[in-house]
């Protein structure tokens, strides 16, 4: 089609005084191609964002593709946008999005949506009804579409910020029809201008029809006359030329090379040549490989016609666009239009693991959906994937069944190994909803001795899990590093380092600093470069080996790095409560009342607010527990009395991995906080008495230090070494020397005035990553030495790909230094960040 200088004139300058530029019209009036002329008209230093829509869009993949589209403007992120990509966080992934375009350093922006009519998902729609309310000023959101938008614009509209084209805006004038029918007698061109009224898709078949010889009729052209015509342009074509055509119908749009895999043809690149030629309704989309896409009228028109061409069987098509289409979504969702239900489930069985490593649970759960239900009762891998999706929401009850029903599917089609499998699934779940009896009846039920690597593993953590809750502790660690040694045997995907992600319960367990460290070091080894919640929970347990190995600073700083994973990460619920309880009991042993207080009843108070009962219970349980204790080893004895009281009085509604029957240690913190110490003594010795049963998050080592300060005080120092002296020898043994640091000051006073342990320094919280410390303002930020040079580089000018380059670190890995700096200074920008810099004496 030919330029309109002055309506695309207009059309900028609408763009760069409104808010919303709303292109409404039916299809064929050349909407997309005015809009993309318009916008590359724009000053130099607008920043452009182009979204071209389609069905089948969902959150997830828009925001991909803003991602990537706003890549090469180095956005200032100040949390991973795919976190937020999920029904329940619609609203905060708008408030990301648009908060991070109006930080971007350009005056004025534009975002189209264009094809804003295919879209049918309603979370994507809210979605962007949202971000257009909150994207002002300086930034236009142009809407291409068929139909009035699925949400309001009456705001937009009353505050005289909306501007809206409808057809005789876009329609061709007089003079423009007669321009582009040039090469027609004036005579048939005066008459393509009274039947098409300027219809642009009219006079481009007009002009098609006529250099294909085919007639033009004598009737005002609308869609369904738009597909009688298009049947005739494609009826004149050559017939390798119109069997092309058909086959690429099936594409969204085309490169030379998928045009070839999907006809096998070999002359394909040609034949495209013809095409563009011809002006047969295709349009360039401008990428660096020519790509072509259809019209949609016109690919419709194809796409009927190929449904009755002989010799073409579409099914078959569609099988081989799947094999070339690059997007795993898009890909399945091509095999189920082929109704090819068993490799679409292979194919979706394959993706689900990985993606849902990285947060993808609702695209994985839209995908499953998409199969008939029949099929979801009769293909075992849609209900093995089912129960994937359920155990990443740590939803325990739904993964039994689902995962019985898959293993006997399997087993009947004899595929015992997928059946073993699944099976390994089912005690896990049984453990994580607290049915240990009938978790470890369904692991000596389906005990077998070639099982595959997964099941293996997850029957070694169901196993860890269960005698944990039984006080076989001494098992449970044994079972936990079969698990680790599993993993490193066979080198596994990050998902399974995953689902064997230790329980922080086994943080100070005799035995357990040894594999705990080796799942660690591979959790960060396999984790992808990319946002996971697998990194972050790896940080976490870092922070308390290096505790419990005596380095409290190191440990600050593991718990530093987990924190801004976190953040970064939209704060996960798992990660965020573990990541919790490390900063809670460093704030205990650096004696920070006030701090420590504040996070203990932030902490439970979000916990009451759970929907789930047993979570609700269990979590606020745990609290409970640690926080008495972790009052009391930082001497707030009220605190400690008030925690540690509830939860004697509540023990038996609090679930979780705390024995009501193990909680001597607590009775005999209120027994101090009370001045009661012959009572207190008697209690810490009848928890040391269960040690190998509840040594839980070092209740041991904390049990004989305040037992033995006591002990000193009341009955003699050789009574308070014979308490301490396993603990001691514990210590130098598993190289786990900050397991002294677990008493109360006035304890660790007593033991030490006794001469039974040396005074133990305060420890200096640590927040530097890697390079040199930073000091004065810097520090004061609470900035990294890398987030510090990352900093400077921003000062600098220089791009996130100049510094990754420079520091031999990923993209991925810059940006997230880039959010914590944002974050931590409470800044909005990357321009912003460079003048607090510089104002701060930043060279």
């Amino acid at each position: 089609m030919a330029a309109r200088p002055a309506l695309e004139a207009e059309l900028v300058e609408r763009l760069t005084t409104h808010r919303v530029v709303l292109l409404h019209a039916a299809a064929g009036f050349g909407k997309s191609l005015l809009l993309a002329r318009a916008v590359e008209r724009l000053p130099s230093t607008c920043a452009r964002v182009w979204l071209s829509l389609d069905e089948g869009d969902t959150l997830r993949s828009v925001c991909e593709c803003l991602v990537t589209a706003l890549e090469p403007l180095d956005p200032p992120w100040r949390a991973d946008p795919m976190s937020l990509a999920s029904a329940s966080e619609v609203h905060a992934a708008a408030a990301l999005f648009a908060n991070t375009l109006l930080a971007l350093d350009a005056p004025n922006g534009v975002l189209v949506l264009d094809d804003l009519h295919r879209v049918e998902d309603e979370v994507l729609i809210r979605f962007f009804a949202a971000l257009v309310e909150r994207l002002t000023p300086g930034w236009c959101v142009a809407i291409a579409s068929r139909n009035a938008p699925p949400f309001s614009l009456g705001r937009v509209a009353a505050q005289g910020e909306l501007t809206v084209w409808r057809e005789p805006a876009l329609a061709l004038s007089h003079g423009e029809t007669l321009q582009l029918c040039a090469s027609l007698a004036p005579a048939a061109a005066e008459q393509v201008w009274l039947r098409t009224q300027g219809w642009p898709a009219g006079v481009r078949l007009a002009l098609a029809a006529a250099g294909s010889g085919g007639a033009f009729a004598a009737a005002q052209l609308d869609r369904p006359v738009f597909e009688f015509f298009a049947s005739e342009v494609i009826d004149t074509l050559p017939h390798k030329l119109r069997r092309f055509l058909l086959q690429i119908s099936l594409l969204p749009q085309v490169t030379a090379a998928q045009a070839q895999s999907i006809t096998q043809e070999p002359d394909a690149a040609a034949l495209l040549d013809e095409i563009e030629r011809r002006a047969l309704f295709v349009v360039d989309v401008g990428t660096e490989e020519r790509t072509l896409r259809l019209h949609d009228l016109f690919k419709q028109a194809l796409q009927r016609r190929l449904a009755t061409e002989p010799g073409l069987d579409s099914q078959d098509l569609l099988q081989r666009a799947a094999q070339i289409e690059a997007d795993p979504a898009r890909r399945i969702e091509l095999l189920l239009r082929a109704q090819a239900w068993g490799p679409a489930s292979a194919m979706l069985a394959a993706l689900a693991p990985d993606a849902l490593l990285t947060g993808a649970a609702d695209e994985v759960e839209r995908l499953l959906r998409a199969f008939p239900p029949s099929q979801r009762e009769a293909l075992p891998a849609l209900s093995f994937v089912d129960g994937l999706v359920a155990l990443s929401r740590w939803q325990w009850a739904r993964i039994p069944p689902l995962m019985k029903q898959a293993a006997a599917l399997w087993r009947a089609a004899g595929d015992h190994a997928q059946a073993n499998e699944a099976d390994s699934l089912v005690p896990l779940a049984l453990a994580g909803l607290g049915e240990n009896r009938s978790a470890r009846a369904h692991l000596q039920a389906s005990a077998a001795t070639d099982l595959p690597a997964p099941a293996q593993l997850r029957r070694a953590v169901a196993e860890s899990w269960t005698r944990l809750a039984d006080g076989e502790l001494t098992l449970a660690v044994a079972s936990f590093a079969d698990a680790v040694d599993i993993l490193a045997v066979h080198d596994a995907a990050p998902y399974l380092w995953q689902q064997a992600q230790p329980l922080p319960v086994f943080i100070g367990l005799p035995g357990a600093r040894a594999p705990m460290l080796q799942w660690v070091q591979g959790a960060l080894r396999r984790s992808p470069d990319a946002p996971t919640a697998l990194r972050g929970m790896a940080m976490v347990l870092r922070g308390w080996l290096q505790l419990r190995g005596g380095d409290v600073a190191s440990a600050w700083t593991a718990c530093e790095e987990a924190r801004s994973e976190c953040l970064w990460l939209h704060e996960p619920e798992a990660l965020g409560f573990q990541l919790g309880l490390l900063q809670a009991q460093l704030l205990a042993l650096d004696e920070k009342h006030e701090a420590l207080e504040q996070h203990l009843r932030s902490m439970l108070e979000h916990a009451s607010q759970a929907q789930d009962r047993q979570h609700r219970s269990a979590s606020t349980g745990l609290l409970l527990y640690l926080g008495a204790r972790f009052a009391n080893q930082s001497g707030h004895a009220p605190l400690a009395l008030e925690l540690g009281s509830r939860l004697l009085e509540e023990r038996d509604s609090l679930a979780g991995w705390i024995r009501p029957d193990a909680l001597f240690g607590i009775q005999a913190i209120v027994d101090e906080c009370q001045g009661a110490a012959t009572a207190a003594l008697t209690h810490w010795r009848r928890q040391i008495a269960i040690e190998g049963a509840s040594d839980l998050f070092g209740q041991g080592a904390e049990a004989r230090l305040q037992g033995a300060a006591l002990s000193a005080t009341l009955e003699g120092r050789p009574k308070a070494l014979e308490l301490l002296t396993p603990l001691l020898q514990r210590c130098a043994a598993e190289g786990e020397p900050g397991l002294l640091r677990l008493a109360s000051p006035s304890a660790r006073s007593a033991l030490a005035r006794h001469g039974l342990l040396a005074p133990l320094p305060l420890a200096a919280t640590a927040t530097a990553m890697d390079g040199e410390a930073p000091a004065g303002a810097f520090a004061a930020a609470g900035l990294s030495g890398r987030e510090l040079e990352v900093l400077s580089r921003l000062a600098a000018g220089h791009s996130n790909k100049l510094i990754a380059r420079e520091f031999a670190l990923s993209p991925f890995t810059v940006k997230r230094h880039v959010g914590n700096i944002l974050n931590k200074l409470d800044l909005g920008s990357r321009g912003q960040a460079a003048a607090w810099y510089r104002d701060h004496g930043g060279r």
